[in-house]
């Protein structure tokens, strides 16, 4: 149906090139039917300019689609943006993408966590007024392409542990809103972490907040994950000692809550897949329960 299920292929595909094809067909067999494509930074080509820069995604994205897989194309990962990163280079680097895939890739995941302190490098951090600039051009660049592609901004759910209220989700909305937010935007989706900002039963009430926000607006669950090494550093879930339990545990509660929420298209891209879910041939324990997981949500 029209809820979403996924995975994310971050850009450390590249490196898994010589497999993409098992990759992919082990993100078909786990149910998914959409799969979120990190493009890479690609300093020396910035804006994608020539063909050779797009050469290795082509071939991944061929295969997604032969498969009926969807895809939403991540213009440049939350981690990446540079410093002197400016509107107009943004959008041409966004425009480029959406032309050359405007048949194959239909949804753009344009800002990702735009409210993040981190824009921009942590030494010269872009400020949320140049980050919530840059992400609108982008947005009117992939409309400008086509009206009907969608576009997703992500939003990163902080509240607590964030530097400042104009950082949180909910403080950034309540800037950024009445300035246009929701213009050109068809989908806000929210990045949960829960090891750097505990959420558990707020998630229902996190979702409330954003939809009352911006009632128009599709809402889903967008990256998250649980611990990127095998170190935890921050809040623990459950148990601190077992983190493959605690993943599993988010993946069974959120990929069926994610799909249960009011204006929810569901979501859930996990992070992690190439290095967690995926990391060789044979599948993780993780993988398995994320495919069990949306097999019965899928059969529902």
């Amino acid at each position: 149906g029209s809820l979403r299920f996924g995975l994310t292929l971050d850009d450390s595909l590249l490196k898994n090139l010589d497999r993409y094809e098992s990759i992919i067909q082990a993100a078909e067999r786990s149910g998914s039917n959409w799969v979120r494509l990190v493009f890479r930074s690609n300093p020396a080509d910035f804006t994608y300019e020539k063909q050779a820069s797009f050469n290795e995604y082509d071939a991944v994205v061929k295969a997604l689609r032969a498969r009926n897989m969807r895809v939403m194309g991540c213009v440049l990962d939350t981690t990446q943006w540079p410093s002197s990163l400016t509107p107009p280079v943004f959008a041409e680097r966004a425009r480029r993408l959406a032309l050359h895939y405007k048949d194959q890739i239909g949804s753009w995941e344009v800002g990702s966590e735009l409210n993040g302190d981190w824009l921009g490098g942590r030494k010269t951090p872009l400020s949320t007024d140049d980050s919530f600039r840059i992400f609108q051009a982008g947005a009117a660049a992939i409309k400008s392409v086509e009206s009907s592609l969608e576009t997703v901004a992500t939003l990163y759910w902080w509240e607590g542990t964030a530097p400042d209220e104009e950082h949180t989700l909910f403080g950034w909305l309540s800037k950024f809103v009445p300035r246009g937010f929701a213009k050109n935007l068809d989908v806000v989706a929210l990045s949960l972490w829960p090891e750097d900002n505990p959420v558990g039963l707020s998630l229902e009430r996190i979702f409330e907040r954003t939809h009352l926000a911006l009632p128009e607006k599709r809402l889903m669950l967008g990256s998250y994950g649980y611990v990127e090494s095998e170190d935890l550093r921050g809040y623990w879930w459950l148990d601190p000692k077992d983190i493959d339990g605690a993943r599993k545990d988010l993946i069974t509660l959120l990929t069926p809550a994610s799909c249960a929420l009011d204006k929810s298209v569901g979501g859930g891209f996990w992070w992690q897949t190439l290095d967690q879910m995926l990391p060789s041939k044979k599948a993780t324990d993780l993988y398995k329960v994320y495919r069990a997981t949306v097999k019965k949500l899928a059969s529902k």
